[in-house]
């Protein structure tokens, strides 16, 4: 039986468990026998979904009581495993989380030491301007087996730190998650009393507690905030729209608790002026759930990444706010570029514009998605092949 150990991924964020899903579900069919390890920061919090898709949990968490407990747990992971599977996402970057870099960092070097294969998985990579990052990232990241990034941004930010010795670009895995079945989306829409297409132009939207993090101004005074909103009523006023907002992650610590994308959805909300025209989804649901619930749109508003690759995969025509070059280089792999706002660039008369477009363009947007779609998949599931071979 080969184990396969996953670090970097959770449940609370949609984004990650849309990941964490779709790699284990595809890696069992090329790998039988595999026995698939969750590395988790909240081993009690994610045991239950663990254990609903077959994962075995270990606690994997460092603070400053527990850093030698930590240390001794993920050693103890490391010398009964075959091969360490990270799926950060994003954190080796000037943009990335310092305490997640150094946490990852530290795994490597740790496998290193142990003579286990690191795959870098489904990633985005870089700017590496700090010298800090330039040299920790260095470090680290030459001694990694294979690194899959997402896009050739990514891949350019590594060459450009002198780490070109097998660096891949593949399609981001979550392209293969499948989506929760229809009697499951009835239940939801009932739930959420969310009608489907009943004539009126619905939008789902998913906001980004990071880029409020990152824009100015403070609560309902925030610019992002302040954007959508008037973008909002806009949607409501010239295309009688119905809005749905629906959040994607959700905060581990009860001392964050309310904290998170729905808190943002909430302060949009109190903003805009056409509150009838606004449903706010405040249920937590899997991602193959909301992948599900995407396709009742005719276009979606995506700050989440994963929530793009939701909306993308259901032929959603979509425009995104990103904080990052990850949102760029995967709606280039879909030929959707010109459809992506910069949260620095952010303006109304910006959205709109883009929002015109699209909507004059959606049965076309539909078309280009679907034709770029099998050839994104399948990209996907050429990186799976590869990591199962190392397996073996």
């Amino acid at each position: 039986m080969k184990k396969v150990l996953l670090v970097g991924a959770n449940f609370r964020n949609k984004g990650s468990a849309a990941m964490l899903l779709s790699v284990v579900k595809t890696l069992k069919h090329f790998i039988p026998d595999g026995k698939f390890v969750l590395a988790s920061g909240y081993p009690r919090i994610d045991y239950k979904q663990a254990k609903r898709h077959g994962l075995e949990i270990f606690e994997y968490r460092f603070t400053i009581k527990s850093t030698l407990k930590s240390t001794l747990s993920m050693i103890s992971g490391l010398l009964n495993t075959d091969i360490i599977i990270d799926l950060s996402g994003f954190l080796f970057s000037d943009k990335g989380r310092k305490t997640g870099m150094l946490i990852r960092g530290l795994t490597i070097l740790m496998s290193k030491l142990f003579r286990k294969p690191v795959i870098l998985y489904s990633q985005s990579f870089g700017p590496f301007n700090s010298k800090f990052t330039r040299v920790f990232c260095k470090i680290c990241l030459q001694r990694v087996n294979i690194i899959v990034t997402r896009g050739k941004i990514s891949r350019n930010h590594l060459y450009g730190l002198g780490i070109r010795k097998n660096v891949l670009v593949y399609s981001d895995s979550a392209f293969l998650l499948e989506p929760a079945p229809q009697k499951r989306l009835n239940e939801i829409l009932k739930k959420e009393n969310i009608k489907k297409r009943n004539g009126v132009l619905k939008v789902g939207i998913a906001v980004n507690l990071r880029i409020y993090e990152r824009t100015k101004g403070k609560g309902t005074e925030n610019h992002f905030v302040n954007v959508v909103a008037q973008l909002s009523d806009f949607l409501v006023e010239k295309s009688n729209a119905e809005l749905v907002f629906i959040p994607y992650e959700f905060p581990y610590k009860s001392a964050t608790r309310g904290y998170d994308d729905r808190f943002v959805a909430r302060m949009i909300y109190t903003k805009a002026k056409n509150k009838h025209r606004i449903q706010l989804v405040e249920s937590e649901y899997d991602p193959k759930e909301l992948k599900a619930l995407t396709q009742i749109f005719d276009l979606f508003i995506g700050c989440r990444f994963h929530s793009i690759v939701a909306s993308t995969s259901m032929c959603v025509p979509t425009i995104t706010i990103g904080w990052s070059h990850k949102y760029l280089e995967m709606m280039e792999a879909l030929g959707q570029e010109k459809y992506v706002c910069d949260h620095r660039d952010l303006s109304l008369n910006h959205l709109t514009n883009l929002v015109n477009d699209a909507l004059y363009r959606k049965k076309e947007i539909k078309k280009e998605l679907e034709a770029k779609l099998k050839e994104v998949k399948n990209s996907a599931l050429e990186s799976a092949k590869l990591v199962a071979k190392m397996v073996y």
